[in-house]
């Protein structure tokens, strides 16, 4: 067996296949004027032999061209795989509501052409 040197190790890195469950929403930043595009992913993860289905809803973003790109190519209840980095962004809202919620920023994306399930998952 490897020996593993735990700071060597430290990766933040994300990879998730999920269903695009909003519409893909092309924007630019308020200041620079730089295109910012965020979706929501919905993924499934089946648990234990009683197969439990648990979701989790992820808010993806990226910037610039890749931001264009992504706008072009991807739309609501397509299958997409994405990579990324797991980030947090602080925000204050003109109601004076403040957060920190997990975002990925993405990095690449890959849109697949899937038929529905229409079977069981044993």
């Amino acid at each position: 067996m490897a020996n593993v040197i735990i700071d060597e190790c430290n990766v933040n890195s994300v990879h998730l296949i999920g269903r695009v469950i909003s519409d893909v929403t092309l924007s630019q930043t308020n200041e620079k004027k730089i295109p910012v595009l965020n979706f929501k992913l919905l993924t499934k993860e089946f648990i234990g032999s009683t197969k439990k289905v648990v979701t989790q809803v992820h808010r993806i973003v990226c910037w610039n061209q890749l931001a264009e790109s992504v706008a072009e190519r991807i739309k609501r209840n397509m299958t997409v795989e994405v990579f990324g980095q797991i980030t947090n962004r602080k925000y204050r809202t003109q109601d004076a509501e403040s957060g920190e919620p997990v975002i990925v920023a993405l990095s690449e994306i890959k849109a697949f052409r899937v038929t529905p399930f229409k079977g069981r998952i044993r």
